[in-house]
């Protein structure tokens, strides 16, 4: 899954402001925490949505939302693995 999505959507680590590129490493942690956070919270959104709302379970948008999740966690990963501190 992850490797369909990451060739379908570019990476949210992508799109840092150029003056937040200097700090490095600490604010591409933080980018991507907060997006890993933000991308897990939407696909809480769904499930409870489906479960308290009685909405249709939308899964193909919750497999995206996954998908985006492991992504991010495999930004994480990398980032981490780069750090030369």
């Amino acid at each position: 899954i992850r490797d369909r999505y990451q060739r379908r959507v570019p990476g949210t680590a992508q799109h840092v402001p150029e003056h937040a590129r200097e700090v490095g490493i600490m604010t591409d942690l933080v980018q991507l925490a907060l997006s890993l956070c933000a991308t897990a919270g939407t696909a809480a959104e769904v499930v409870k949505k489906h479960i308290f709302h009685g909405h249709p379970l939308d899964r193909d948008r919750l497999r995206q939302l996954i998908a985006q999740a492991v992504a991010t966690c495999g930004q994480i990963t990398e980032a981490l693995d780069d750090d030369t501190d």
